[in-house]
């Protein structure tokens, strides 16, 4: 049986940089490392932490651009599998499509992508603006339309956010504030090593029939109660920490003045919002109950908020 191959599209990012070490420290895939400029710093540095793999040729970088069609196909023709990313702009939800066309054409078997939900599909019509998730499942849903199998991983909010001020702030008497704006002191929210899950979440779905992954979306977040990231905090700062969410004025306040700040503002606002409103026995923006979670079949567990602090060195 010949080695299959996976090409690994945004392999320089976090996600993708997570993608390629755990498919090559856990299968036998050749992987084809996807990126914008082989030559970039940043590709250097994922050749050099793989080099005894690229000397293996168990590990190719290759040269494609998401707005280039053509360029896609060539990186991804003779793969059997592709995961596939996008990072939030204007053009997003095009280069998905670019994608998903370069994916069909090239007759690759699998797409595994990282994705994220229609919050205005879930939410009733009632959150509509939440821009990045709206481009995200708009991508999801062409893929489904033009793929035979679509696999969709879906992350929960990011670890490594936390330092953001619409998170956490160290206020001059050395206490700690903890921000999200949300209703309520213990809502259950979804948290993602975006470095780590993924990459491990893929290489599980590598391992499993194609049968069992085609067509499914799996949850890759750790659940934790707001109480409980507080005494977390308290424990990791060694200070007092408090949960007081942000006024909406005080996040007009934050993003004055940033690239699309205007719609940052809202899109956080109504995400902050819809999170606060999902069931708390449900897991993945509401989308499961937790007893059925479909990533227990993978056997694979999302990071912790220990794991992730004690991997990171991050403290407030």
């Amino acid at each position: 049986m010949s080695t299959r191959t996976i090409a690994v599209v945004g392999s320089t990012g976090e996600q993708g940089a997570g993608v390629v070490a755990a498919v090559l420290s856990s299968s036998s895939y050749i992987v084809r490392a996807v990126t914008r400029d082989p030559s970039s710093d940043k590709a250097k540095a994922l050749v050099a932490a793989h080099q005894a793999h690229v000397d293996a040729g168990r590990l190719v970088v290759v040269q494609a651009n998401l707005d280039d069609v053509e360029s896609l196909k060539k990186a991804v023709e003779g793969a059997q599998v592709v995961f596939g990313m996008t990072t939030p702009s204007l053009n997003e939800v095009q280069q998905g499509k670019n994608l998903v066309d370069a994916v069909k054409a090239s007759g690759v078997e699998q797409l595994i992508w990282s994705g994220l939900p229609s919050v205005a599909k879930l939410s009733g019509g009632k959150f509509t603006r939440i821009f990045s998730y709206e481009g995200k499942a708009a991508i999801e849903a062409y893929a489904r339309e033009q793929l035979e199998h679509v696999t969709v991983l879906m992350p929960g909010g990011f670890y490594n956010n936390m330092a953001f001020p619409w998170y956490t702030q160290r206020k001059p008497d050395g206490t700690v504030r903890f921000s999200l704006m949300s209703k309520h002191a213990d809502p259950a929210v979804g948290w993602t090593d975006p470095s780590v899950d993924i990459g491990a979440f893929t290489a599980a779905i590598l391992d499993k029939p194609q049968t069992l992954t085609s067509g499914k979306t799996y949850p890759v977040m750790h659940l934790v109660k707001t109480d409980e990231l507080v005494r977390k905090l308290e424990q990791l700062s060694g200070a007092k920490v408090a949960w007081e969410p942000l006024s909406k004025d005080e996040l007009h306040d934050m993003m004055a003045g940033k690239p699309f700040g205007e719609m940052l503002e809202v899109a956080m606002s109504e995400m902050f919002q819809f999170v606060d409103s999902t069931p708390e026995d449900h897991t993945c923006y509401g989308m499961f109950s937790r007893a059925e979670d479909p990533s227990l079949e993978l056997g694979v567990q999302a990071t912790t908020f220990d794991e992730w602090a004690a991997r990171s060195g991050w403290k407030p």
